[in-house]
């Protein structure tokens, strides 16, 4: 059985053990796939959007038994650049005129959006796939779809007081302990 893992920094293992650098099977969704028996894809994107979770949610749903979508904050999109699509996260520094206006532009827009946003993207994720494992990564919203965990990770690492680093990721043990906890939730519901 395979599992196709989407998400941002967090799910793409950033940090774990190296400053800048991804850990990706050492993340919180992969230890959960293997736990739950499934032989795992990691397909997150530093710095990745809801809009970038659905897209390849959409891509690739079809050569995988269960989609493990991390979904993140409400004010990251992506744009298309001609060749790729480049994330576009708060905080990133801009190196062309275009990516800077881009920015602005995206980041200028009210919070609303942003959260509607989320919740478009989830919500069409999970119509789109039979087979989704909702997991907040950070910023949750209200939505109407089945959640494993009822916080999300970063904040359930806060609140656990885990190290975590200059840019906000957490280590190993919280990834490792974050992935048992929603295991056994998952577990105790099917029981």
């Amino acid at each position: 059985m395979k599992a196709l893992v989407l998400g941002c920094s967090h799910a793409a293992g950033n940090e774990i053990s190296t400053p800048g650098e991804d850990d990706r099977e050492n993340s919180y969704p992969m230890h959960l796939a293997r736990l739950l028996g499934y032989v795992p894809t990691n397909m997150s994107i530093t710095g990745g959007s809801n809009d970038a979770v659905f897209r390849l949610t959409e891509a690739h749903h079809q050569d995988y038994d269960i989609v493990i979508a991390c979904w993140t904050g409400c004010n990251r999109t992506e744009a298309w650049d001609g060749k790729s699509w480049q994330a576009i996260a708060p905080g990133g520094v801009p190196t062309t005129v275009e990516e800077y206006r881009q920015q602005w532009l995206i980041h200028g827009t009210d919070v609303t959006s942003g959260r509607l946003n989320k919740v478009k993207n989830i919500l069409a994720a999970n119509a789109l796939c039979s087979n989704v494992i909702n997991i907040d990564s950070f910023w949750p919203v209200p939505c109407a779809v089945s959640w494993a965990v009822p916080e999300s990770f970063c904040d359930w690492c806060y609140e656990r007081n885990f190290d975590r680093t200059e840019f906000g990721h957490f280590g190993l043990a919280a990834h490792q302990e974050f992935a048992e906890y929603i295991y056994k939730l998952l577990t105790t519901k099917q029981q």
